[in-house]
C-alpha cells in the first residue's frame, strides 16, 4: 500500500468461505491490492475525493497535492475503477468509507459508484458515526 504513512496496510479477513477487505490510504492501486479485491465477498473501500470538489476545496496546495498523488488517497473515480476492473463474482457489499468531508459529497460518491454496483449492496460510511449492522 502506497500511502505515506509507515504503518499503512489493506488487509482481508476471512471466516470460513466469506473474505471482508479493507483498503484505505491506498494512494495508488497495486497488484496486491488487485489480487486481493478478485478474492473477496465484501469491502470497505476508500472513495475520499471527488478530484474537482478536491481542487477547489480549502486545503492548501501542498495538501492537495498529497491527496492526489501516489502517497494519498483514492478519489471516487479511482475506487469505481478498481471495482469495475477488479471485483471478483462474489463481491456482494461495497462499504464506500474514508469520505473526505471537504472534497466530497455522498452524491458525488453515488454517481461514481452507481455504475459499478448495480447488483450489489451499497453503503455510504460516515465521519465519527457507527453503521448500521449488516447480515452477510
Amino acid at each position: 500500500v502506497s500511502h505515506d504513512g509507515r504503518e499503512t496496510v489493506s488487509y482481508a479477513v476471512q471466516r470460513n468461505n466469506f473474505r471482508f477487505g479493507v483498503m484505505t490510504d491506498l494512494g495508488v492501486v497495486t497488484d496486491p491490492v488487485r489480487r486481493m479485491m478478485r478474492s473477496l465477498d465484501a469491502v470497505s473501500l476508500e472513495t475520499n475525493h471527488d478530484v474537482e470538489l478536491l481542487r477547489m476545496s480549502p486545503y492548501p496546495p501542498f495538501l492537495k497535492r498529497r491527496i492526489l498523488g501516489p502517497g494519498g488517497h483514492l478519489s471516487n473515480a479511482q475506487a469505481a475503477a478498481l471495482v469495475r476492473e477488479e471485483a471478483g463474482p462474489r463481491l456482494r457489499w461495497i462499504f464506500c468509507a474514508h469520505i473526505s468531508e471537504n472534497a466530497n459529497t455522498t452524491e458525488r460518491v453515488l454517481a461514481a459508484m452507481a455504475p459499478v454496483s448495480e447488483d450489489r449492496e451499497l453503503r455510504l460510511t460516515e465521519h465519527r458515526a457507527p453503521i448500521a449492522p449488516v447480515e452477510f
